[in-house]
């Protein structure tokens, strides 16, 4: 069972990231006019934008930012369409989001480039142990000679 959890969050999550982005994105536009539009609902929803928003900042860093502003502008409109005016807290959890993906996106571009520079140094590191070695080699033949 466990296995077979791991292949599916291995294609869908990771192998076709976009295309599972693009699919929660038509969801929660869904869930936006459903629960918002429809039912009235404005605070539930936002909490599975936030983790959309997250998602999206961990894949694609501090472009997830482009994301929140559209369901921002989204929830906001339909919160006048709703209400016929601009209600603060609906202001409030459109900027919400907004700071939410520029964070999480800037703590995974940081941290993206900081395992890189890890990479890098470790790559060094390996290159140089292989002259060491072949220094050793080259010095232990010459000691016999």
């Amino acid at each position: 069972m466990s296995d077979q959890i791991s292949d599916i969050c291995q294609i869908f999550f990771i192998k076709y990231k976009t295309l599972s982005l693009i699919f929660f994105i038509i969801l929660a536009v869904f869930l936006e006019f459903v629960i918002h539009y429809i039912f009235r609902i404005s605070t539930v929803y936002i909490h599975f934008i936030y983790l959309l928003v997250v998602l999206a900042a961990i894949w694609y860093q501090r472009r997830a930012i482009y994301l929140a502003l559209l369901f921002g502008i989204i929830h906001v409109a339909i919160n006048i369409s709703i209400e016929g005016t601009i209600s603060i807290g609906c202001i409030v959890r459109a900027i919400m989001l907004c700071v939410i993906a520029y964070v999480v996106g800037s703590v995974v571009e940081c941290m993206t480039r900081f395992r890189d520079d890890l990479e890098e140094k470790n790559n060094e590191l390996e290159q140089t142990k292989e002259a060491f070695q072949t220094a050793n080699k080259k010095l232990n033949l010459l000691s016999s000679i």
